[in-house]
């Protein structure tokens, strides 16, 4: 160094050993190394082969083995097994039929209910993204409207200076990415973290669903545009396999949805997140100029609500009596409230009602929609009398009448 560098040669030793360093003592169990490798190695030849790599040993019924300080990662009983068996040779463990021991290993929670919504949402044609986790901060503060970001010490780039606190702007910058790709018909989905502020930040996993363009040209079904009912749909399938109740849907505000096409998704106990159309606005600071419809569902609130699997029903023995009911009501009323009516006045022989048919036109009047529903009695216990079926029709309807100022077509 002093000749070819020219650096100054400096009396004494430097010894950069700032903690002396103690042998290791680990208790080793000879029946133990035997079982895990399913071999049967003599004691006095795991002796040998331990003294003969400076372990110091001592039979004391077990082995006590004392490690030499070189062999800084030998701290278990398992790895000792492993010294044992690398000098003694794979080749000596007996090949089996079965497995030695038990191999089960739990499969966590989180992601069997990960692995459940991937499953149902690739089978609808859905392609998985996933989040980079970092976001523009004036980009994000126009998504998540005043909800606050946690701001990165040490950002990699200008435009990634803050976590992202809404999955959201995954799915809206992943769409005007391939947007501007000419890749404008798209089912997309992801399931990543958020992160709140808080000491120390606050990580959240929420769900993404985002469709736009059109469907897939079918016979039946060419050129349609994906829309609300196709990402409801597929909210729908996924939380209902995973027998998490939809409650209904609220119209509710949102920072980044139009405000008359943005809606609340009610679980069991409460929101469970949001679905709707983003704002022009919002979709135009992506490059987006077509419709982007996009659901955000809690994970953490979704799998609280999962409920145990339904226990096993005969299929019915007696026959069921279907009747359809068509009313008129105002513009205003939910269709919602009135399948709650319906459902709280027909009691349990009630077992079913579902709408099947919307229809606004001229014939009605301005202001008015027509709803026809579909619904299926039904008891348990016995055939329904033909009388008795129609006096709790007639009672579900005029139960609309009065509660909803509802003109019946057909009853």
């Amino acid at each position: 160094m002093g000749e070819y560098t020219g650096g100054e040669i400096l009396n004494g030793v430097v010894d950069c050993y700032p903690n002396k360093k103690y042998p290791v003592v680990i208790k080793v169990r000879p029946e133990r190394v035997n079982a895990v490798l399913g071999t049967d190695i003599p004691k006095s030849r795991m002796v040998e082969i331990l003294q003969n790599i400076e372990y110091g040993v001592k039979d004391r019924g077990h082995l006590e083995i004392t490690v030499p300080t070189f062999a800084v990662d030998v701290t278990r009983e398992i790895d000792i097994i492993e010294e044992i068996v690398r000098l003694e040779g794979y080749d000596t463990i007996p090949t089996r039929d079965e497995n030695k021991g038990p191999l089960f290993s739990p499969y966590p929670e989180d992601e069997q209910f990960c692995d459940n919504i991937r499953r149902i949402l690739t089978a609808q044609g859905y392609d998985e993204i996933y989040s980079g986790g970092m976001a523009d901060k004036k980009l994000l503060e126009q998504v998540s409207g005043a909800q606050p970001a946690v701001e990165i010490l040490n950002p990699i780039a200008d435009d990634l200076t803050v976590m992202e606190n809404t999955i959201l702007f995954t799915l809206l910058k992943s769409a005007g990415h391939n947007i501007a790709h000419r890749n404008v018909d798209l089912k997309l989905f992801v399931i990543g973290k958020i992160y709140k502020p808080g000491a120390p930040p606050l990580e959240e996993e929420e769900i993404g669903i985002l469709v736009t363009g059109k469907g897939e040209d079918t016979w039946y079904n060419r050129g349609a545009s994906l829309g609300f009912h196709d990402l409801k749909g597929a909210v729908e399938a996924f939380l209902g396999w995973n027998r998490i109740a939809v409650k209904g849907y609220e119209p509710a505000a949102r920072p980044a949805l139009d405000a008359a096409e943005s809606m609340t998704i009610l679980g069991a106990d409460g929101e469970l997140g949001y679905i709707g159309a983003v704002g022009e606005n919002i979709a135009r600071l992506f490059d987006v100029k077509q419709k982007l419809w996009v659901a955000v569902i809690s994970f953490n609130k979704a799998q609280r609500g999962i409920c145990p699997v339904k226990p096993y029903q005969p299929l019915p023995k007696y026959p069921a009596a279907p009747r359809d009911l068509a009313v008129v009501v105002d513009e205003k009323v939910r269709a919602g409230e009135l399948l709650d009516k319906i459902s709280k006045e027909g009691g349990s022989l009630l077992e079913s009602v579902s709408i099947f048919d919307l229809f606004r036109g001229k014939q009605i009047g301005d202001g008015k929609k027509s709803l026809a529903f579909s619904m299926v009695y039904r008891s348990p216990e016995r055939s329904l009398e033909t009388e008795e079926v129609n006096a709790l029709h007639q009672k579900i309807a005029e139960s609309l009448k009065k509660g909803f100022g509802a003109d019946i077509r057909e009853a």
